[in-house]
């Protein structure tokens, strides 16, 4: 789940669609703004839930639970989330292993950034810009 300011972006796996829905208070947006894991085991039953159009629409949401997908540098970029249409109560087990699933998307888009970094030039780099500048080397070639 990636939010915007009046949107939230749901990328699913498996049913649903992954088209944007109006933000509201109680799910994926909130839990980004938290350190912890947002967890709703009945939408229906749950203040902070009961305007999101995910509940009260047609797609009938009753469960989430979301854990903030945060950089090393402590930005949250979005949740991992997992929904249902029933109500849940999701184990201590099943919590460390929603944290675990969070915690490997984090490393392996860590990863593909310090790829992309490393196969960029280094803008600092005073013989790369030059080089850049000039179209060719810097080292004295014509």
């Amino acid at each position: 789940m990636r939010a915007e300011h009046h949107r939230v972006w749901l990328k699913p796996l498996a049913g649903g669609q992954g088209d944007p829905a109006d933000s509201a208070p109680g799910l994926g947006a909130s839990a980004i703004h938290q350190a912890q894991p947002g967890i709703i085991d009945d939408a229906t039953a749950d203040p902070r839930a009961l305007s999101n159009p995910l509940v009260a629409g047609d797609f009938g949401l009753r469960f989430y639970a979301g854990i903030p997908l945060r950089t090393r540098d402590g930005y949250n970029l979005g949740t991992l989330c997992i929904l249902d249409r029933k109500p849940r109560t999701l184990s201590d087990q099943d919590l460390r292993t929603l944290e675990d699933l969070a915690a490997i998307v984090m490393h392996d888009l860590e990863q593909r950034l310090e790829g992309r970094r490393s196969a960029m030039p280094d803008s600092n780099d005073d013989e790369s810009r030059s080089a850049r500048v000039s179209g060719g080397s810097s080292h004295g070639e014509l």
